[in-house]
Protein backbone atom coordinates (compact mmCIF):
# COMPACT_ATOMS: atom_id res chain seq x y z
CA UNK A 1 0.00 0.00 0.00
CA UNK A 2 2.84 2.13 1.12
CA UNK A 3 4.60 1.33 -2.07
CA UNK A 4 1.73 2.05 -4.15
CA UNK A 5 1.35 5.77 -2.82
CA UNK A 6 4.76 6.25 -3.51
CA UNK A 7 4.34 5.15 -6.42
CA UNK A 8 1.79 7.76 -7.24
CA UNK A 9 3.20 10.43 -5.44
CA UNK A 10 6.25 10.34 -8.11
CA UNK A 11 3.97 10.47 -10.86
CA UNK A 12 2.46 13.19 -9.38
CA UNK A 13 5.54 15.27 -9.21
CA UNK A 14 6.69 13.75 -12.66
CA UNK A 15 3.61 15.07 -14.17
CA UNK A 16 4.11 19.06 -11.70
CA UNK A 17 7.36 19.14 -13.12
CA UNK A 18 6.51 18.21 -16.54
CA UNK A 19 3.63 20.49 -16.45
CA UNK A 20 6.23 22.84 -15.30
CA UNK A 21 8.80 22.85 -17.86
CA UNK A 22 5.25 22.45 -20.30
CA UNK A 23 4.20 25.94 -19.27
CA UNK A 24 7.48 27.30 -18.89
CA UNK A 25 8.41 26.50 -22.65
CA UNK A 26 5.34 27.84 -23.41
CA UNK A 27 5.94 31.07 -21.28
CA UNK A 28 9.49 31.44 -23.00
CA UNK A 29 7.70 30.40 -26.65
CA UNK A 30 5.11 33.25 -26.30
CA UNK A 31 8.02 35.88 -24.97
CA UNK A 32 9.78 35.12 -27.86
CA UNK A 33 6.82 35.81 -30.46
CA UNK A 34 5.73 38.55 -28.74
CA UNK A 35 9.27 39.96 -28.92
CA UNK A 36 8.73 39.48 -33.13
CA UNK A 37 5.87 41.75 -32.46
CA UNK A 38 5.99 45.31 -33.81
CA UNK A 39 3.90 46.22 -30.48
CA UNK A 40 7.00 44.96 -28.93
CA UNK A 41 9.77 46.43 -30.96
CA UNK A 42 7.72 50.35 -31.09
CA UNK A 43 7.48 49.96 -27.67
CA UNK A 44 10.76 49.14 -26.85
CA UNK A 45 11.81 51.97 -29.06
CA UNK A 46 10.11 55.10 -27.21
CA UNK A 47 6.40 54.69 -28.30
CA UNK A 48 3.45 53.49 -25.64
CA UNK A 49 1.19 50.58 -26.27
CA UNK A 50 -1.67 53.07 -27.20
CA UNK A 51 0.97 54.67 -29.67
CA UNK A 52 2.87 51.23 -31.45
CA UNK A 53 -1.20 49.91 -31.82
CA UNK A 54 -2.03 52.95 -33.74
CA UNK A 55 1.33 52.95 -35.82
CA UNK A 56 0.56 49.02 -36.31
CA UNK A 57 -2.97 49.85 -38.01
CA UNK A 58 -1.97 52.44 -39.97
CA UNK A 59 0.93 51.36 -41.44
CA UNK A 60 1.97 48.78 -43.75
CA UNK A 61 5.08 46.22 -42.63
CA UNK A 62 7.81 48.04 -44.48
CA UNK A 63 7.07 51.24 -43.15
CA UNK A 64 6.61 50.04 -39.44
CA UNK A 65 10.46 48.62 -40.03
CA UNK A 66 11.60 52.19 -41.32
CA UNK A 67 9.93 53.61 -38.23
CA UNK A 68 12.11 51.65 -36.53
CA UNK A 69 15.49 53.04 -38.13
CA UNK A 70 14.31 56.34 -36.73
CA UNK A 71 14.02 58.02 -33.32
CA UNK A 72 10.66 58.10 -31.70
CA UNK A 73 8.50 61.02 -32.36
CA UNK A 74 5.08 61.52 -30.95
CA UNK A 75 4.45 64.15 -33.95
CA UNK A 76 4.07 61.40 -36.16
CA UNK A 77 1.05 59.83 -34.70
CA UNK A 78 -0.76 63.30 -35.24
CA UNK A 79 0.81 63.22 -38.49
CA UNK A 80 -0.93 60.55 -39.82
CA UNK A 81 -4.05 61.77 -38.59
CA UNK A 82 -4.41 64.04 -41.57
CA UNK A 83 -5.67 63.10 -44.64
CA UNK A 84 -3.22 64.40 -46.88
CA UNK A 85 0.02 62.51 -45.11
CA UNK A 86 2.20 60.94 -47.26
CA UNK A 87 4.91 58.35 -45.64
CA UNK A 88 7.40 58.87 -48.66
CA UNK A 89 7.95 62.84 -46.94
CA UNK A 90 7.66 62.28 -43.50
CA UNK A 91 11.21 63.34 -42.90
CA UNK A 92 10.16 66.48 -44.74
CA UNK A 93 7.31 67.04 -42.63
CA UNK A 94 9.68 66.65 -39.12
CA UNK A 95 12.46 68.99 -40.80
CA UNK A 96 9.66 71.30 -41.46
CA UNK A 97 8.06 70.91 -38.28
CA UNK A 98 11.23 71.19 -36.46
CA UNK A 99 12.22 74.79 -38.62
CA UNK A 100 9.07 76.27 -38.05
CA UNK A 101 7.66 74.91 -34.47
CA UNK A 102 4.96 77.67 -34.36
CA UNK A 103 3.00 76.20 -37.38
CA UNK A 104 0.25 73.54 -37.07
CA UNK A 105 1.54 69.65 -38.39
CA UNK A 106 -1.91 70.27 -40.57
CA UNK A 107 -0.11 73.22 -42.16
CA UNK A 108 3.30 71.49 -42.19
CA UNK A 109 1.68 68.98 -44.42
CA UNK A 110 -0.42 71.36 -46.34
CA UNK A 111 3.40 73.09 -47.07
CA UNK A 112 5.75 70.11 -47.88
CA UNK A 113 2.87 68.55 -49.70
CA UNK A 114 2.90 72.05 -52.29
CA UNK A 115 6.58 71.18 -52.41
CA UNK A 116 6.94 74.52 -50.82
CA UNK A 117 9.04 73.69 -47.84
CA UNK A 118 11.73 74.47 -50.79
CA UNK A 119 12.93 78.65 -51.78
CA UNK A 120 10.61 79.74 -54.21
CA UNK A 121 11.65 79.39 -58.14
CA UNK A 122 14.39 76.59 -57.03
CA UNK A 123 14.11 73.17 -58.09
CA UNK A 124 11.81 74.95 -61.16
CA UNK A 125 10.13 71.50 -63.26
CA UNK A 126 8.20 71.97 -66.97
CA UNK A 127 5.11 72.17 -66.38
CA UNK A 128 3.28 68.99 -67.96
CA UNK A 129 0.74 70.86 -70.85
CA UNK A 130 -0.30 67.48 -71.82
CA UNK A 131 -2.36 66.43 -68.70
CA UNK A 132 -5.44 64.76 -69.86
CA UNK A 133 -7.40 67.61 -68.73
CA UNK A 134 -5.95 70.92 -69.71
CA UNK A 135 -7.97 72.93 -66.94
CA UNK A 136 -6.16 70.79 -64.34
CA UNK A 137 -2.18 71.95 -65.34
CA UNK A 138 -0.35 73.42 -62.82
CA UNK A 139 1.74 76.21 -62.93
CA UNK A 140 3.25 77.85 -59.60
CA UNK A 141 6.62 79.20 -58.57
CA UNK A 142 7.69 75.03 -59.12
CA UNK A 143 6.10 74.56 -62.37
CA UNK A 144 6.88 76.89 -65.52
CA UNK A 145 5.17 77.00 -68.91
CA UNK A 146 7.00 77.30 -72.05
CA UNK A 147 7.40 80.51 -73.79
CA UNK A 148 5.58 79.66 -76.59
CA UNK A 149 2.47 78.06 -74.78
CA UNK A 150 -0.62 79.43 -75.92
CA UNK A 151 -4.09 78.16 -74.77
CA UNK A 152 -6.51 76.11 -77.06
CA UNK A 153 -9.07 78.96 -78.65
CA UNK A 154 -9.08 82.74 -77.29
CA UNK A 155 -11.54 85.07 -77.04
CA UNK A 156 -12.03 88.61 -76.69
CA UNK A 157 -14.53 88.87 -73.52
CA UNK A 158 -17.60 91.37 -74.14
CA UNK A 159 -17.61 94.88 -72.22
CA UNK A 160 -20.67 93.43 -70.23
CA UNK A 161 -18.48 91.35 -68.60
CA UNK A 162 -14.51 93.22 -68.96
CA UNK A 163 -12.91 96.45 -69.21
CA UNK A 164 -11.77 97.26 -73.15
CA UNK A 165 -9.12 94.73 -74.61
CA UNK A 166 -9.34 91.56 -72.09
CA UNK A 167 -9.22 87.98 -73.22
CA UNK A 168 -9.43 84.56 -71.91
CA UNK A 169 -10.15 81.16 -72.89
CA UNK A 170 -13.63 80.15 -74.58
CA UNK A 171 -14.43 76.95 -72.45
CA UNK A 172 -13.71 78.99 -69.39
CA UNK A 173 -15.28 82.36 -71.12
CA UNK A 174 -19.05 80.44 -71.22
CA UNK A 175 -18.34 79.37 -67.38
CA UNK A 176 -17.78 83.06 -66.14
CA UNK A 177 -20.75 83.87 -68.15
CA UNK A 178 -22.84 81.65 -66.40
CA UNK A 179 -21.40 82.86 -63.00
CA UNK A 180 -21.81 86.79 -64.02
CA UNK A 181 -25.53 85.96 -64.77
CA UNK A 182 -26.12 84.08 -61.51
CA UNK A 183 -24.31 86.94 -59.88
CA UNK A 184 -26.14 89.90 -61.34
CA UNK A 185 -29.37 88.11 -60.18
CA UNK A 186 -28.48 89.01 -56.81
CA UNK A 187 -27.85 92.57 -58.29
CA UNK A 188 -24.33 92.12 -58.13
CA UNK A 189 -21.43 92.92 -60.59
CA UNK A 190 -18.50 90.89 -61.69
CA UNK A 191 -15.72 92.08 -63.53
CA UNK A 192 -13.06 91.23 -65.19
CA UNK A 193 -10.22 93.59 -65.19
CA UNK A 194 -7.37 90.62 -66.13
CA UNK A 195 -7.07 87.59 -68.69
CA UNK A 196 -5.20 85.89 -70.69
CA UNK A 197 -1.75 87.35 -71.25
CA UNK A 198 1.01 85.38 -73.22
CA UNK A 199 4.77 85.39 -71.99
CA UNK A 200 5.73 88.48 -73.46
CA UNK A 201 3.73 90.69 -71.37
CA UNK A 202 3.87 89.14 -68.31
CA UNK A 203 7.41 89.64 -68.81
CA UNK A 204 6.96 93.75 -69.12
CA UNK A 205 4.63 93.44 -65.87
CA UNK A 206 7.27 91.70 -63.81
CA UNK A 207 10.08 93.65 -65.19
CA UNK A 208 8.57 97.01 -64.45
CA UNK A 209 7.81 95.69 -60.88
CA UNK A 210 11.34 94.24 -60.49
CA UNK A 211 12.78 97.71 -61.34
CA UNK A 212 10.09 99.45 -58.92
CA UNK A 213 10.01 97.16 -56.12
CA UNK A 214 12.73 95.18 -56.19
CA UNK A 215 13.32 91.76 -56.67
CA UNK A 216 11.24 90.13 -53.09
CA UNK A 217 8.72 92.67 -53.68
CA UNK A 218 8.18 91.52 -56.68
CA UNK A 219 8.29 88.44 -56.97
CA UNK A 220 5.07 88.34 -53.99
CA UNK A 221 3.11 90.04 -56.25
CA UNK A 222 3.95 89.39 -59.71
CA UNK A 223 4.88 85.54 -61.35
CA UNK A 224 7.78 85.62 -62.83
CA UNK A 225 7.74 85.07 -67.14
CA UNK A 226 6.27 81.65 -67.64
CA UNK A 227 4.91 81.15 -63.97
CA UNK A 228 1.71 83.15 -64.54
CA UNK A 229 -1.78 81.73 -64.32
CA UNK A 230 -2.65 84.23 -66.87
CA UNK A 231 -0.63 82.51 -69.63
CA UNK A 232 -3.04 79.64 -69.36
CA UNK A 233 -6.35 81.59 -70.19
CA UNK A 234 -7.80 79.76 -67.18
CA UNK A 235 -7.17 82.68 -64.79
CA UNK A 236 -9.20 86.06 -63.92
CA UNK A 237 -8.79 88.79 -62.07
CA UNK A 238 -12.23 89.87 -60.83
CA UNK A 239 -13.49 93.26 -59.26
CA UNK A 240 -16.50 95.39 -59.57
CA UNK A 241 -17.38 99.06 -59.01
CA UNK A 242 -15.60 101.24 -56.65
CA UNK A 243 -12.64 98.90 -56.55
CA UNK A 244 -9.44 97.85 -58.45
CA UNK A 245 -6.90 95.35 -57.39
CA UNK A 246 -6.88 96.12 -53.69
CA UNK A 247 -7.27 93.87 -50.51
CA UNK A 248 -10.30 96.10 -49.67
CA UNK A 249 -12.22 94.37 -52.48
CA UNK A 250 -12.80 91.65 -49.94
CA UNK A 251 -15.43 93.60 -48.03
CA UNK A 252 -17.71 93.85 -51.01
CA UNK A 253 -20.40 92.00 -51.31
CA UNK A 254 -19.38 90.48 -54.76
CA UNK A 255 -16.33 89.03 -53.06
CA UNK A 256 -18.83 87.22 -50.31
CA UNK A 257 -21.05 86.35 -53.26
CA UNK A 258 -17.51 84.33 -55.15
CA UNK A 259 -16.77 82.63 -51.87
CA UNK A 260 -19.37 81.08 -51.24
CA UNK A 261 -20.58 80.35 -55.39
CA UNK A 262 -17.81 80.43 -57.37
CA UNK A 263 -16.85 76.51 -57.22
CA UNK A 264 -20.58 76.35 -58.35
CA UNK A 265 -18.76 77.37 -61.82
CA UNK A 266 -15.70 75.33 -61.60
CA UNK A 267 -13.29 78.74 -59.76
CA UNK A 268 -11.70 78.36 -57.06
CA UNK A 269 -9.61 81.48 -55.27
CA UNK A 270 -6.29 81.03 -56.10
CA UNK A 271 -4.18 83.06 -53.64
CA UNK A 272 -6.67 82.44 -50.50
CA UNK A 273 -5.49 84.74 -47.26
CA UNK A 274 -2.98 83.15 -45.20
CA UNK A 275 -0.81 80.94 -47.57
CA UNK A 276 1.46 82.85 -48.81
CA UNK A 277 4.01 80.46 -47.13
CA UNK A 278 2.39 78.01 -49.92
CA UNK A 279 1.93 79.91 -53.05
CA UNK A 280 4.41 82.21 -52.76
CA UNK A 281 2.31 85.36 -53.47
CA UNK A 282 0.12 87.87 -51.15
CA UNK A 283 -3.27 87.35 -50.48
CA UNK A 284 -5.25 88.16 -54.14
CA UNK A 285 -8.84 88.37 -53.01
CA UNK A 286 -9.84 89.27 -56.93
CA UNK A 287 -7.74 85.88 -58.52
CA UNK A 288 -9.53 83.04 -59.56
CA UNK A 289 -8.56 80.14 -61.32
CA UNK A 290 -10.69 77.92 -64.07
CA UNK A 291 -10.17 74.08 -62.67
CA UNK A 292 -13.78 72.73 -63.37
CA UNK A 293 -16.68 72.16 -61.29
CA UNK A 294 -16.07 68.77 -59.45
CA UNK A 295 -12.29 69.79 -58.13
CA UNK A 296 -13.52 73.27 -57.19
CA UNK A 297 -16.10 71.94 -55.07
CA UNK A 298 -13.66 69.82 -53.40
CA UNK A 299 -11.02 72.17 -53.07
CA UNK A 300 -13.85 74.75 -51.10
CA UNK A 301 -15.04 71.82 -48.97
CA UNK A 302 -12.13 71.06 -47.79
CA UNK A 303 -10.52 74.49 -47.64
CA UNK A 304 -6.95 73.89 -49.65
CA UNK A 305 -5.05 75.44 -52.03
CA UNK A 306 -4.84 73.97 -55.62
CA UNK A 307 -1.02 73.50 -54.95
CA UNK A 308 -1.91 70.38 -52.35
CA UNK A 309 -4.87 69.20 -54.52
CA UNK A 310 -2.55 68.71 -57.47
CA UNK A 311 0.55 67.00 -55.67
CA UNK A 312 -1.63 64.98 -53.70
CA UNK A 313 -4.23 63.84 -55.94
CA UNK A 314 -2.41 64.69 -59.40
CA UNK A 315 0.78 64.72 -59.86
Amino acid sequence: MRKKKKKLLVIFVLLLIIGGLVYATMTIVDTLNYRQTYEYKLTEHGYTIEEANALEEFFEEKYLDNLLTREANQNILTLIEDPYFMFDKLDRYLVEKEINGDRSLRDVIATVNSEADQDFYSNVQKTNVDHDDQYLILVNKFNKLPEDFEPGEIESIGSMYAYADRYIESYVYERFREMWHAASQEDLTLIITSGYRDYETQERIYSSYLATRGKDAADRISARPGHSEHQLGYAVDIVTHGYGLVVEFEESDEFAWLVDNAHRFGFILRYPDDAEHITGYLYEPWHYRYVGEEVATYIYENQITYDEYYNFYIK
